[in-house]
């Protein structure tokens, strides 16, 4: 597909096609980077919140919690919905520290995976990714939860090569776009 748009678009904007496509690939590989940097970490963590909170099978149950993380903020808590059930079914003691080891690791995570590895990777502000996660959430479900962040860090990338290229902040407001 790649070929084919670059073999239509003038030559005079060939140039521009390829720089932009580098910058959205390399924003999407350290977005795919930063999830499954982040995905181990929870891992990690929740298989020992779980392995201490006297779960059976806590490695299936952090996998699961660790793939639903995906979906940025809600993805962990939707995770583990079932490590709680389960928990619950063995024991109100053991139910109540799945709870704990799911909020604690959720802490973790929001407070310092996301922004430390995120906030490295994406350059996006996290109240930027709340509310893309709500409008996608909104227009196309939990999928649109999934690719989200994806989507608003190619639209970042997409907008600031055109105010490179054009000075369309400065010619509107009369100010240069300030970089974070």
């Amino acid at each position: 597909v790649n070929k084919h748009i670059y073999s239509i678009i003038p030559a005079s904007w060939k140039e521009g096609y390829i720089e932009l496509t580098d910058r959205i690939n390399n924003s999407l590989r350290s977005y795919v980077q930063g999830v499954l940097l982040i995905m181990l970490l929870v891992f990690i963590t929740q298989t020992i919140g779980l392995t201490i909170a006297g779960m059976e099978a806590p490695i299936v149950f952090a996998l699961f919690c660790a793939v639903t993380d995906i979906i940025p903020y809600f993805g962990p808590y939707i995770g583990g919905i079932p490590a709680i059930i389960v928990g619950f079914t063995i024991s109100p003691i053991t139910g109540i520290c799945v709870v704990i080891s799911i909020v604690v690791v959720q802490l973790l995570e929001n407070n310092f995976y996301q922004p430390l590895i995120m906030g490295h990777t994406m350059k996006l502000h996290p109240v930027t990714i709340m509310i893309g996660l709500l409008i996608f959430e909104h227009f196309f479900g939990i999928i649109g939860m999934v690719i989200a962040t994806p989507v608003i860090a190619c639209i970042k990338v997409l907008i600031k090569f055109i105010n490179e290229k054009f000075n369309v902040i400065e010619k509107i407001t009369g100010n240069k776009l300030i970089e974070e």
